[in-house]
């Protein structure tokens, strides 16, 4: 492959770019345009990587030997973190024995993971509303980095206690009196008074109620939740491959219905894939990164195809505007609480780059401009 380089030249008094073998470089060249040429060179590789920063809300993994195969599918589709949820054995182990057993074990290994990778993964571990120690559980996951927590009790699998039973309250204050989120797996149809309860009682906290709050074949539903509650929030996630099949269809075959509700909500809504990253052999990194592509394509494109379904599925197409809130906004909204700082130091450092960055840029436009004027003359 020959090397070449960027040379700004002009026809008819028209500037335009070039590009000529490295060893044709004139010995005298404007060091204007070398800097130029540097500048478009950035802009021209910055341009292959996506616009955004994405954030999932919303994944399970079954221990720290899976998260190097997360990461690297991560990066294939520029996901800058994962929340990583408690889970009970029977979501992770095929084998497992029924029931919610066994999400210690995973709450130690989301510590572990975040601890080693805390720059892309944030823990949410979980806790049995029947477990007398659960705040102290709670509160000494939050001591060791954790940002949220993971309640499964309005799944109809594990639903045990009523989600209004007093005897969570002491959790649900907690949580509210520190600005730390909780992911609510709950039915919205079947458990909508007991959940409408918990809302009303705590109405400082902030609630993401998992796939669609099991509410995407009830929009109006839905759509009454998330109007009377501000503080509530959704993913997209749908589950395992039967309800991401189902999910992309009802989306597909509803495109017009589902597109004014995410434009109407698009404050409210977050990017989840929900892939549940575990040692089965068919979890590869490919794998991992096809689920998120089908959520991506149902939300950034027109017409997009999902590796689990034949057919080519309806899109939402929908704007930039509306798709940083998903990926980016609504995320570093949820973790801007007192106790739920995520990286702040990063966060600083970022933003000063951004800042010269820009200044940078300003300098270089007006340079490259006086430099045309120059040449002309």
């Amino acid at each position: 492959m020959q090397i070449k380089y960027i040379k700004l030249s002009y026809f008819s008094g028209i500037p335009f770019l070039e590009t000529k073998p490295l060893n044709n470089i004139p010995k005298k060249i404007y060091s204007m345009e070398k800097i130029f040429s540097l500048f478009l060179a950035v802009i021209l590789l910055a341009s292959y990587s996506s616009a955004y920063s994405i954030v999932n809300m919303h994944e399970h993994i079954m221990s720290i030997s899976e998260a190097g195969k997360l990461i690297a599918a991560m990066d294939e589709n520029n996901i800058t973190k994962a929340v990583l949820l408690g889970s009970p054995a029977i979501t992770l182990y095929s084998n497992a024995e029924p029931g919610f057993k066994g999400y210690d074990k995973n709450n130690d290994e989301l510590i572990k993971i975040t601890e080693k990778y805390p720059d892309r993964f944030i823990a949410f571990p979980t806790i049995d509303p029947k477990d007398n120690q659960k705040l102290d559980k709670l509160k000494d996951y939050t001591k060791k980095g954790a940002k949220g927590l993971k309640l499964y009790s309005g799944h109809t699998d594990f639903y045990e206690l009523a989600l209004n039973d007093s005897k969570m309250h002491p959790v649900y204050s907690y949580l509210e009196e520190n600005n730390i989120p909780i992911m609510f797996h709950v039915n919205g149809h079947k458990y909508k008074d007991e959940f409408k309860a918990v809302l009303n009682d705590f109405p400082d906290l902030v609630v993401i109620c998992p796939h669609f709050c099991l509410l995407s074949s009830r929009i109006d539903e839905l759509r009454e939740l998330l109007h009377n509650y501000p503080n509530l929030y959704i993913d997209v996630s749908f589950g395992r491959d039967p309800f991401l099949i189902a999910g992309v269809k009802r989306l597909s075959n509803n495109k017009e219905e589902f597109k004014k509700f995410f434009e109407d909500y698009s404050d409210r809504i977050l990017f989840g894939t929900d892939s549940v990253v575990t040692d089965n052999q068919k979890k590869t990194k490919e794998w991992l990164v096809n689920v998120s592509d089908c959520y991506i394509g149902m939300l950034e494109k027109e017409k997009y195809g999902c590796f689990l379904v034949e057919e080519e599925l309806e899109g939402l197409d929908l704007s930039e505007e509306n798709l940083k809130k998903i990926y980016e906004d609504n995320p570093k909204k949820i973790f801007s609480g007192k106790a739920a700082q995520i990286n702040a130091k990063k966060d600083e450092n970022t933003n000063f780059v951004v800042g010269i960055s820009s200044i940078i840029i300003v300098v270089l436009v007006g340079l490259l401009v006086y430099f045309i004027t120059i040449k002309r003359k």
